[in-house]
């Protein structure tokens, strides 16, 4: 841009060097008294002309002047840009050396304190048996899936209510550890891997508090493959926090480092739509206040969970 700069400084000197025809007559020439005499006696053609010309500078320099401004303005905000970048960059690519160490163990208590106990959670999902009934049979021979069972709540409710054939995934050790000791089918899996390799077809499968763990595109291909490995009936139970209470939204949901995305009812309803699933019915739990008389009592005190039920 200097090189531009310089350009454009050239060219206004050589305009205002020629703008008026009287200040050409350089003092040294011959007959110079006679030469701005005639320019003088012309100044009645050339008068506007020069006028023009003059105002013509300025309107130049004018432009200039805004062009070198708006050029420092977007340099400076391509500064700020760069360092923004860059700032977001670092943080990007920041690993922490002391966290991993800790991280199962950190989890597990950040549980303990904000989930509820083990019997608090289990009486929470007694709500969802009379939904089991109707794969009792088809579960003899085809498993149903436990995504994220965590403590093993909702696995001792399916073990009590006829659901004997059980397979659950966890990503925490801690959990996969103390499953297998009380005798239950676990591995340590990732959800989508694992469905990507499961060759028979499920009877159901549940998944509490789990998808708001994911980004949406690792969401839709969990549904995706839930329902293409899911027997015909088969039954789908995903339970979520409800983003449209304002505590959850704007407070508890971000309790949990590792919460990435809010999920409205409605729109984890059309997703499950979109996918396939019919039948979906989606059940508000948790409220902090009964009997709830308007909608701004239930944007504040309503339910702090939902859980969506379908069939394929």
């Amino acid at each position: 841009m200097n090189k531009e700069q310089d350009a454009y400084e050239h060219d206004l000197n050589v305009l205002r060097l020629i703008s008026n025809p009287e200040e050409l007559v350089p003092e040294s020439t011959r007959y110079a008294f006679v030469k701005r005499l005639i320019l003088r006696i012309m100044k009645v053609f050339t008068a506007y002309q020069i006028y023009f010309n003059k105002q013509l500078l300025v309107f130049l320099e004018k432009i200039i002047k805004n062009a070198n401004l708006k050029y420092r303005i977007i340099e400076e905000e391509l500064n700020l840009l760069k360092v923004q970048t860059l700032g977001r960059a670092d943080n990007a690519n920041y690993r922490s050396k002391y966290f991993p160490r800790v991280e199962e163990k950190f989890y597990l208590f950040q549980q303990e304190r904000f989930r509820g106990s083990f019997d608090l959670i289990k009486d929470r999902q007694k709500k969802y048996i009379k939904y089991l009934k109707a794969i009792t049979g088809m579960n003899k021979k085809n498993p149903f899936l436990e995504i994220g069972f965590g403590r093993g709540e909702f696995m001792e409710i399916l073990q009590e209510n006829r659901i004997k054939n059980i397979i659950g995934i966890e990503i925490n050790k801690q959990h996969v550890i103390d499953a297998r000791k009380r005798g239950f089918e676990v591995s340590l899996n990732d959800a989508i891997e694992f469905l990507e390799k499961q060759k028979g077809r499920l009877s159901g499968v549940s998944a509490f508090h789990v998808v708001e763990h994911m980004t949406f595109n690792q969401i839709f291909d969990l549904l995706h493959l839930i329902y293409q490995k899911m027997l015909k009936n088969g039954l789908l139970i995903l339970e979520t926090p409800n983003p449209e209470n304002l505590q959850v939204g704007s407070h508890s949901f971000y309790i949990d480092h590792t919460h990435k995305t809010k999920l409205p009812a409605r729109f984890l309803q059309s997703i499950c739509e979109f996918i396939g699933f019919k039948s979906i019915e989606v059940i508000y739990s948790s409220p902090l206040k009964e009997n709830l008389k308007n909608d701004v009592e239930k944007m504040i005190y309503g339910d702090f969970d939902y859980a969506i039920i379908a069939r394929k």
